[in-house]
């Protein structure tokens, strides 16, 4: 199906930075070898924390990415599972429930975003995000002001229009030329053959 650029970015791109589409589940907590009577010292709870958070942001990043909407979320997550096991410090096997964890997570939230952005929606704020419209004013300032005249488009959450409009400003300023065109959501489908006769 045929959309707007603007809603395939989104799809793409946005879900990183909203909050609604960041897995809820946090990074685990992280035993530690140590006696009862033994104290973490700080820099050793800070190493661990970033590791457990480094597990989650790789988790789900590998959960966007891997995932075709057509595998049962088991596969997907022994796929993530694999991508990120290096950042994993935990027992094992443990790490491949939190996995699954974040590939539900992670599908219910691009489909929360899939009913929140209408055509219409999209082709309001279209104008308002074109590369050189964000150059004389400001990426914050533009998305504010496409987020308020196109408000009654939206279908999401409030505020979070706000955030996927400041996410395809930011990304069209650093990939100039992308995302310009009609792209196919989700993941491309082989064309039907073409008849050769005319």
């Amino acid at each position: 199906m045929k959309i707007h650029a603007l809603m395939v970015m989104v799809v793409a791109s946005v879900a990183a930075c909203n909050p609604e589409s960041k897995p809820t589940s946090q990074a685990p907590a992280q035993p530690v070898a140590v006696s009862a009577s033994a104290e973490v010292s700080p820099s050793a709870r800070a190493r661990i924390n970033e590791q457990a958070n480094a597990w989650v942001q790789c988790a789900a990043a590998k959960s966007r990415d891997l995932d075709d909407g057509r595998s049962d979320a088991g596969t997907i997550a022994q796929a993530v599972r694999s991508a990120c096991r290096s950042l994993y410090i935990l027992k094992d096997n443990e790490d491949l429930g939190f996995a699954t964890q974040i590939v539900l997570q992670t599908r219910a939230n691009i489909a929360q975003l899939r009913q929140a952005i209408t055509a219409p929606w999209a082709a309001c704020v279209e104008p308002f995000i074109k590369a050189d419209q964000i150059r004389q004013t400001s990426v914050e300032s533009a998305a504010t002001t496409a987020a308020r005249e196109c408000k009654q488009h939206f279908r999401g959450k409030d505020g979070q229009d706000v955030l996927i409009i400041t996410a395809v400003a930011r990304q069209r300023l650093n990939n100039p030329g992308q995302g310009q065109g009609p792209i196919v959501v989700g993941k491309p489908q082989p064309l039907p053959p073409v008849d050769k006769k005319m």
